[in-house]
């Protein structure tokens, strides 16, 4: 509270109050919740010059013996309500929410209470389909549950302090914040930040944030900004916040940028800005360089990537790879998303469907175009694919096979503060088209990031059938009681391990003996079977695959993907789209073989590269299916390929796919840890 203290002026007495925090079912404000409650501690105080800091502020220490700890997992919070007297005169009252909680830096790690806790963050800018940049209460609730429910524990406010209602559900839910202040240049990268005339409003920027927001037990971080270079001004931001705020580290990923700013992350950048950012953040760091640097280069601050894994269109690949190495590498302590939320406004077109309008659909130039649809989450908050995969790499229980007892796991408390006391699990003993057994078991007694063996109860008699297909156990993880984000039964996490592999099946030379022959379209010949299956070394390229802005081919995707893209994808060259087949040769046992050049459009001086040769074996199996062998043997000097594999023509006839195997959503060989093994189906659409 701040009050103008003449030196003659009569006392003034501070009242205080700490309350409990309760979670009333109606909508009462923070005072009327206060005034039921039994104050935990409660005083008052003179504001003799002894509290005096300056004129205009005072402080008292208000102590609370074995308080409830504030964390991502349990946002224990209090009640404090001050007020201020001058003799019997009421002149104001305060009532806000704040907790107990500790954050430091030591040793490379961030502390919050004591743990290191591993950020499971993401980069939030603040949108709304139909309102833009105002935000109803709803929808920063909606963004909250989506995060707890996908396992998430932290937000940078990407590039700006937020509406101050998210600081509030962040405290009441828990989710850990690096507060940013809006100070980003781009254009003038390394200029203002070292220009003395642009130092009050760097400096006034960061103060404001702090002053506004310092109470909110959210709040782990401070960060000077994003993407301005690395100058006095930062310094001076620097300094002024380690002394306002000793209580909470401050970040800026400028400083770890190399000299001047430009190009890639090294070791030696890294280690840069030591006495100006407590945290090392780098942007979108190679796996190679974050591990060679907590190997090779000492330094006391953890390594919290400030952006990585960047969420435009179809992407977030190699999620996990990035969490197997935090999760092996002291120094190394998690990172942010980029990003939450793709920033289209809602449109519909004349005959009523809705459609998403972003960069340049407005007339705006110059644009970025896509470049702000980059989020996990389409511009409705329903989530994408990525978020799976999200939820599953950050789960909080962990289940891994033990080799040589079929039926027994090892389960991990990934928890950083609690037990296992509300979580129970489901298993169940799966075959391709049947549960064998199953059951609902409680969880063992263990502290955080403890471990333990479950023999599961599969009764001594079970039987694996004998077709020799794929025997499998799935595990579920799942709430016992309802929490603040989710009810009763939510799955937070899950696992499986295989228990039999599905054994090889004999094959039979012509499909004509199938007694259930393929339909609409019946295919009588191994020989005519094998020439549907072409080979393929293109697939459709993604969002993140080019840059962003080339104007000048806007209208004409393919172009504008050819030219923008190339410099980073010689294969564009060859024309893998139109890779050309010749020299092809189909034998009696259905071997196919073929050469393979580049397309009919590659560049000039590419028209007739040789890729290299192409073989495929096929066999049938009866009404079980097909068996093919393909062998790829290409030119090594062939630039990083976009894709190797095969493409097949399908009768119109088949509507409906259904499959054994990873789902029901997407998966790629590096994003699969958020699909599981079973039986699916969907439309080809």
């Amino acid at each position: 509270m701040a009050v103008n203290i003449a030196a003659d002026a009569k006392p003034f007495t501070i009242k205080y109050a700490l309350y409990p925090f309760s979670r009333p079912a109606g909508r009462e404000d923070a005072e009327q919740i206060a005034v039921k409650l039994r104050p935990l501690v409660s005083g008052e105080t003179e504001l003799l010059c002894n509290y005096r800091l300056n004129s205009n502020r005072a402080k008292v220490e208000l102590v609370l013996e074995d308080p409830k700890r504030w964390s991502h997992e349990e946002p224990n919070l209090y009640i404090l309500r001050i007020s201020l007297f001058q003799d019997d005169r009421h002149i104001e009252s305060v009532a806000f929410t704040t907790a107990f909680r500790t954050v430091c830096v030591t040793n490379r790690e961030l502390l919050i209470n004591g743990k290191a806790v591993l950020i499971k963050g993401v980069n939030r800018h603040e949108h709304d389909e139909k309102t833009g940049k105002t935000l109803s209460t709803e929808s920063m609730v909606r963004d909250i549950m989506l995060l707890k429910q996908h396992n998430f524990n932290a937000v940078r406010t990407c590039h700006y302090p937020d509406d101050e209602r998210w600081y509030d559900l962040c405290d009441r839910y828990g989710i850990y914040l690096v507060d940013e202040a809006n100070i980003e240049h781009h254009c003038f990268y390394n200029q203002l930040c070292d220009d003395p005339a642009w130092t009050y409003a760097y400096t006034a920027r960061v103060q404001r944030m702090v002053e506004r927001d310092k109470n909110h037990p959210s709040i782990i971080i401070w960060s000077l900004g994003n993407e301005s270079g690395d100058g006095t001004n930062h310094a001076a931001c620097g300094a002024w916040v380690h002394r306002r705020d000793p209580t909470r580290p401050v970040n800026y990923e400028g400083a770890v940028r190399p000299e001047g700013g430009q190009g890639a992350f090294t070791l030696d950048s890294l280690g840069r800005g030591k006495g100006l950012t407590d945290i090392i953040g780098p942007m979108y760091p190679q796996i190679d360089l974050i591990t060679n640097f907590v190997k090779y280069r000492d330094d006391h601050r953890p390594l919290i990537m400030i952006e990585y894994s960047h969420a435009m269109g179809n992407s977030n690949g190699s999620l996990a790879d990035y969490w197997k190495t935090i999760e092996s590498h002291h120094g190394l302590q998690g990172g942010f998303i980029w990003e939450w939320i793709d920033h289209g406004l809602e449109a519909f077109t004349p005959d009523g469907c809705k459609y998403w309008k972003y960069g340049g659909d407005f007339g705006d130039e110059p644009s970025d175009y896509d470049f702000c649809c980059d989020g996990l989450l389409f511009p409705d908050q329903t989530p994408k694919p990525a978020m799976a995969e999200c939820k599953q790499v950050f789960a909080p229980v962990r289940f891994k096979p033990i080799p040589g007892k079929p039926y027994s796991i090892t389960v991990e408390n990934r928890f950083d503060f609690s037990g296992l006391d509300n979580i129970r699990f489901h298993w169940q003993l799966r075959t391709q088209d049947a549960i064998i057994a199953e059951g609902r078991e409680d969880l063992p007694d263990l502290l955080p990031w403890a471990s333990a063996e479950i023999a599961l109860p599969v009764p001594k008699n079970v039987a694996l059938p004998q077709d020799g297909g794929t025997v499998y156990l799935h595990a579920d993880f799942y709430l016992k009681q309802d929490t603040t984000w989710a009810k009763a039964g939510f799955i937070i996490g899950s696992g499986e391990k295989i228990i039999r592999e599905s054994l090889p099946m004999l094959p039979q030379k012509n499909l004509s003996d199938n007694p259930k022959p393929a339909s609409p379209a019946p295919i009588s010949t191994l020989k005519e079977f094998a020439g549907l299956f072409r080979p393929c070394l293109f697939r459709v390229p993604t969002q993140n695959d080019g840059l962003k802005t080339y104007g000048h081919l806007r209208g004409d995707p393919a172009a504008e993907f050819y030219y923008r893209s190339k410099a980073l994808y010689p294969w564009l060259d060859l024309d893998l789209l139109h890779l050309r087949c010749v020299n092809e040769k189909t034998d009696d046992a259905g071997r196919y073989t073929a050469e393979l050049l580049a397309g009919e459009k590659a560049a000039s001086g590419f028209e007739n590269t040789r890729l290299g040769t192409y073989t495929c074996i096929t066999n049938t199996t009866g009404d079980k299916g097909l068996i093919m062998d393909i062998i790829f043997d290409l030119d090594p000097a062939l630039p990083e390929l976009p894709k190797v594999g095969i493409t097949a023509k399908i009768p119109a006839g088949y509507s409906t796919i259904n499959w054994f195997g990873a789902g029901p959503g997407e998966s790629y060989p590096d994003r699969s840890a958020g699909v599981f093994l079973g039986s699916h189906s969907n439309t080809v659409a």
